[in-house]
């Protein structure tokens, strides 16, 4: 009795385990159809934690893992390529060196101490470059008053400006770092020895004087033919939705900082401005302000088409069209480097623009490669104007390359510490970056200037100094020696 009893627990056990599982098996069922449809719902597919959340367009700030090279590129040899013969250092003469010197040699054998017999020299150069270091000088300024006026004269101090601690110099070199080469201030105040403060100070007064040339290269960057066009994020005061703008020519580089990335910010600088080419990646916020004017980047078209073969790597009519594609796209933005004569360049550009509007032309069977299609039809104006003339380049890579140096200064500075340290960055930034695009040494140009306003207190001589108001046309490499009377101007 006692067995049959304990076998039928076992059996009302099983048959309850049996039920449970049964209930955990139909909520597991529904839960996962809940998720899918939640998934469908919502647009989105289930990331691989390595997969970047804004696929090829999201920056290094947001990657959570940094993609492995692939196979084929880590099997790569660096340096030069088998039966090169390179170029080699370029040789200097004693005479186009800044410095000659003799190296001291023995009289006689250390061996066995007989004199030796001299032969022809020979020569080495060597590059060296002293150690940034300050040097504090102290000024003895003698000073007199006239017997007959009662007036007080005194000396004047070269090469430095009233109130500023610093000479006209080390107030360029400081400028250079900070906003060209992307120094932080403390890496700038431990090597001047200067309070960050004080360095902030001299910056802000540096903007008040340059802030002119920021008008003369505004109305620069209008008048030329072919202009760039890019923004990037940039934070202030730790909080985001601050955005950096980049603006650039041949000779001009600008830039704005903010809170917007809508289209109030083109329209402002592209304000009267009814000839020329803009090249940007497409961004709507272009569209209206560049009407008629616009020249879409290629290599952001190329990602578009790239981003359909990766998700659908096994689709047969993206591998028949999206590499071919590609391919046209690639060549198009290599033409200008080629080095061809005008009349050539058009006679190819008219060949790559023939071939690519045959394959956007063509009718395809996938959704997504029709939209894309359908895209190039609509926007046939702004894709080609490249095909005019080798100075429009069918690649943002000018306002590209401009941006980049505001990432760095974003990764070591972390954006701006306020809204008046922005308005600075937008003067002492843009002058700085169009100085480095005109002239050889913008430190010098820039301390030269200060050095003329030290003399005449004029900031409109100080922009007909370093910005003419006429724009150059080709790279002049330095300013004038002889700065001409200020140009009155509607800039």
């Amino acid at each position: 009795m006692g067995r049959a009893l304990w076998y039928q627990d076992i059996l009302d056990e099983n048959l309850r385990l049996r039920f449970e599982n049964d209930a955990v098996k139909e909520e597991n069922r529904l839960l996962k159809a809940r998720i899918a449809y939640l998934e469908k719902r919502i647009g989105k597919d289930v990331r691989d934690a390595r997969e970047a959340p804004f696929e090829e367009n999201t920056p290094s700030s947001k990657q959570n893992f940094k993609k492995d090279s692939p196979e084929e590129r880590r099997a790569r040899q660096g340096g030069a390529k088998p039966g090169h013969k390179g170029h080699g250092r370029r040789d200097v003469t004693a005479e186009d060196a800044d410095e000659t010197k003799v190296a001291e040699a023995p009289a006689v054998c250390p061996d066995c101490g007989a004199e030796l017999i001299r032969l022809a020299p020979a020569t080495r150069v060597l590059r060296d470059v002293p150690p940034p270091r300050f040097r504090t000088v102290h000024w003895t300024i003698p000073r007199g008053m006239c017997p007959n006026c009662h007036k007080t004269f005194e000396g004047e101090v070269p090469s430095a400006m009233p109130r500023f601690a610093a000479t006209n110099t080390a107030l360029a070199v400081n400028a250079n770092d900070h906003y060209r080469h992307h120094m932080p201030i403390g890496v700038v105040s431990r090597r001047m020895g200067f309070n960050k403060s004080t360095i902030l100070d001299e910056m802000r007064a540096l903007a008040e004087i340059l802030r002119p040339c920021v008008y003369r290269l505004w109305r620069w960057f209008r008048e030329s033919k072919v202009r760039h066009a890019d923004e990037t994020t940039w934070p202030c005061n730790g909080v985001h939705g601050q955005y950096a703008w980049g603006f650039f020519a041949r000779f001009v580089a600008l830039f704005l900082f903010w809170k917007t990335r809508g289209g109030s910010v083109p329209r402002a600088v592209f304000a009267g401005v009814r000839d020329g080419v803009t090249v940007h990646d497409g961004y709507t916020a272009y569209d209206k302000p560049c009407e008629d004017m616009s020249q879409q980047c290629y290599a952001h078209i190329m990602r578009r088409f790239e981003r359909l073969l990766k998700k659908e790597p096994e689709n047969k009519e993206y591998r028949a069209f999206v590499p071919k594609m590609c391919g046209l796209l690639s060549e198009a933005m290599k033409l200008r480097t080629k080095g061809l004569s005008p009349e050539d360049f058009v006679r190819e550009a008219k060949r790559i623009r023939q071939k690519i509007e045959e394959m956007v032309d063509a009718h395809a069977r996938d959704p997504a490669l029709q939209a894309l299609q359908g895209w190039m039809r609509e926007r046939r104006g702004e894709l080609f104007r490249w095909t005019e003339s080798p100075d429009i380049p069918a690649e943002n890579n000018h306002a590209e390359r401009g941006v980049r140096g505001l990432c760095i200064a974003r990764k070591t500075s972390f954006g701006g510490q306020s809204e008046d340290a922005l308005r600075v960055r937008e003067v002492m930034q843009s002058v700085m970056e169009s100085l480095a695009l005109l002239y050889d040494d913008p430190t010098a140009a820039l301390a030269e200037a200060l050095d003329l306003y030290a003399k005449t207190g004029s900031k409109a001589q100080v922009r007909d100094f370093l910005f003419p108001k006429v724009m150059p046309t080709r790279r002049p490499g330095k300013p004038m020696t002889k700065p001409c009377p200020a140009t009155p101007d509607a800039d």
